[in-house]
């Protein structure tokens, strides 16, 4: 049992990760989403209502899709730090994120949040676990100028972005990094060998 553990302690130290790396991420410029995919929305129609806005790899719809929609619009361009088209929840709902293939880091920008209202970040491996929970609170900076939100791990296959009153949200910037094949791999075994020692560990 010991040597598993020393084994599996030097692969995710090689791999360069831990499971400390799950957290939230409130900035576009952190070392996660080191050459990610930024999709701005400029290529989605504006005016339009669609239940959900993807891009093949990420797929968002609201929070209860069901029965609201969102919205792409051009008319906030220039405020809560949106540039040019932006979508969004007039449902005040908040969001659901998925992903097709994991990604190991995501973040978006968020405009209009309310002051003292907290938007509370949820992220789930492709399973569907919750790998943590955070959230960020409204302040008179962010309701002005926007603020990113975001969350990093080793795999991650969908997020949710709930506020904790109902309100409007306006979103931009919608930014993903995808592992590289190889990596993702060795991810997959350093976290299958995690779970076993978990296992292992809670048996009488």
């Amino acid at each position: 049992m010991k040597t598993a553990i020393t084994a599996c302690a030097v692969l995710i130290t090689a791999l360069g990760f831990s499971t400390s790396e799950a957290s939230l991420i409130t900035s576009s410029g952190d070392a996660a989403l080191l050459g990610a995919t930024v999709d701005d929305f400029s290529s989605y129609a504006v005016d339009t209502n669609p239940a959900s806005v993807s891009d093949g790899i990420f797929t968002m719809t609201t929070a209860t899709p069901s029965t609201t929609f969102l919205s792409v619009r051009d008319s906030f361009n220039g405020s809560y730090g949106i540039v040019g088209r932006s979508v969004v929840d007039y449902n005040g709902v908040g969001l659901n994120i998925s992903f097709a293939s994991p990604v190991s880091a995501f973040g978006i920008h968020l405009g209009a949040g309310d002051v003292d209202e907290d938007w509370i970040l949820e992220a789930f491996n492709p399973a569907g676990t919750s790998l943590g929970s955070d959230f960020i609170t409204g302040t008179v900076a962010n309701n002005a100028s926007g603020f990113f939100i975001g969350w990093k791990d080793v795999s991650i296959g969908s997020v949710t972005l709930l506020p904790s009153i109902g309100d409007v949200g306006i979103f931009d910037n919608l930014t993903y990094a995808v592992p590289e094949p190889a990596t993702f791999g060795l991810m997959s075994i350093a976290g299958g060998a995690l779970f076993f020692l978990r296992r292992r560990f809670r048996r009488p």
